[in-house]
């Protein structure tokens, strides 16, 4: 139980470093994420009423009642080559269908979408949903009303 409490703190560890990281990996086409998804396309993916886009730094965060969090950011380039190569406990999965090459990274009940289309990456991450299957597929859902923007 305490190494999955330690895999737990170290995901949760890089994902507040990811969120506050404002460089780019490439050169970013899109870097303002709170203009790539709009409060209707959240609200709508997650069946919550959300609030406005709040930006901090290279993240847009949507928030819901009851609690749900959307997340969309751009991973500064060492964070994202550890996002493509998780260490355990983190799996990962391809997710087939959105952007040149997407994959899921899951960590118990959490789970968060990475995207690369063309020279942009970003992630998409949802809270407040039980379900990994579920959250998945809001992420999935979400991506592509980001890439069809770009």
């Amino acid at each position: 139980m305490n190494s999955n409490r330690g895999g737990l703190c170290i995901y949760i560890i890089a994902c507040t470093f990811a969120l506050c990281s404002t460089q780019s990996v490439f050169a970013q086409t899109n870097p303002e994420p709170c203009k790539m998804l709009t409060q209707a396309e959240v609200s709508a993916a997650t069946g919550v009423s959300v609030g406005a886009g709040q930006s901090l730094g290279g993240t847009c965060s949507w928030s819901g009642t009851p609690k749900v969090i959307v997340s969309l950011w751009y991973p500064g380039p060492a964070l994202w080559a550890g996002i493509q190569h998780p260490n355990p406990p983190v799996s990962q999965t391809p997710a087939s269908g959105v952007g040149d090459a997407a994959f899921y990274n899951t960590l118990g009940a959490y789970t968060s979408l990475g995207v690369q289309k063309g020279s942009t990456v970003f992630v998409v991450k949802i809270y407040g949903i039980a379900d990994p299957s579920k959250q998945m597929a809001i992420e999935k859902a979400l991506a592509a009303n980001v890439i069809a923007k770009m």
